[in-house]
């Protein structure tokens, strides 16, 4: 049997050789990880490289694109200009300008409440021109203090894209019809406050400005159209009309050919309508199908 002093002596020769093995194998490891390391910094600072390289091109092509979009987005805005012009001059084409636009006194209908009748006065026409009329009213509201609002009722043959006119649905009455102006100014205690404030020139003036919007300018910019076009000038351009009004779609209106085509569908004239004695119904009044026109750009 192996004496102790032999083991001994073995485990420090090992302990020694385990002790330069160990450094030994470290030593690897280290010089492997710092290749690995200068590998990867190596291509790390290549594919930087490489991708600043691809961010330069990249860059240049987008300049490039936006520089050509940019141009063609102009020439579009440009040739829409047109057309905007003339979908504008077709709607004021559509207008109704005999309509009666005359505010009764009585149009505006209060709701009585526990206080029993409430108080409603017409002070008039603040705005009576030819096709834009409003009228103030004085209207008991539903406060404790401020009870009695300033109101104005008035209508116009232009619809809101046309002209915009104040609206705030703070009336304390309801009416029966559709008025374009239903506009509260302010509330005060008293009805003699009220036309005292108004009596004053500066007062009634902006009210007037408020209640008046960009009429003179749409109004001038109507009567110009309808001054030197018809709606047959741009025929064209339609593809229905209505055999009874004349009312007619445009390929600049919301509703276009090719949605009633996909329905399989005709329209209908929104303002005429006929009787039907068998069936004892109303029925819309349809539209006429004008033939497609292939407009050549010579022609332009």
């Amino acid at each position: 049997m192996e004496s102790a002093q032999n083991l001994v002596g073995r485990v420090l020769v090992s302990q020694q050789v385990i002790a330069r093995l160990s450094a030994a194998r470290d030593a690897i490891e280290k010089e492997h990880r710092d290749k690995i390391w200068a590998i990867g910094r190596g291509f790390t600072d290549r594919i930087q490289a490489l991708e600043h390289e691809k961010n330069v091109v990249i860059q240049e092509l987008t300049r490039e694109k936006e520089s050509a979009y940019q141009g063609k987005a102009n020439e579009i805005i440009e040739l829409r200009e047109v057309q905007i012009k003339v979908k504008r001059m077709l709607d004021f084409l559509h207008l109704d300008s005999t309509r009666d636009l005359s505010i009764p006194d009585d149009a505006p209908q209060m709701r009585n409440g526990y206080r029993g009748t409430r108080h409603l006065e017409s002070l008039g026409y603040i705005v009576d021109e030819r096709f834009l009329k409003v009228k103030l009213f004085i209207a008991e509201n539903d406060k404790s203090v401020n009870k009695y609002s300033l109101c104005a009722l008035g209508q116009t043959i232009f619809y809101e894209a046309l002209l915009k006119l104040p609206r705030n649905y703070g009336c304390p009455f309801y009416t029966k019809g559709h008025y374009e102006v239903e506009y509260v100014f302010k509330d005060w205690p008293s009805v003699t406050e009220i036309t005292a404030w108004l009596a004053k020139p500066v007062n009634r003036e902006k009210v007037m400005l408020q209640v008046k919007g960009e009429y003179d300018t749409v109004e001038r910019e109507y009567t110009d159209t309808v001054k030197h076009y018809k709606a047959s000038d741009f025929k064209p351009l339609m593809w229905a009309v209505c055999e009874k009004c004349g009312y007619f779609y445009t390929d600049l209106d919301d509703r276009t050919r090719a949605d009633y085509e996909r329905r399989q569908d005709s329209p209908e004239c929104p303002h005429c309508s006929r009787f039907d004695e068998a069936t004892q119904k109303t029925i819309p009044q349809p539209m006429t199908l004008l033939e497609r026109r292939v407009f050549d750009s010579k022609e332009a």
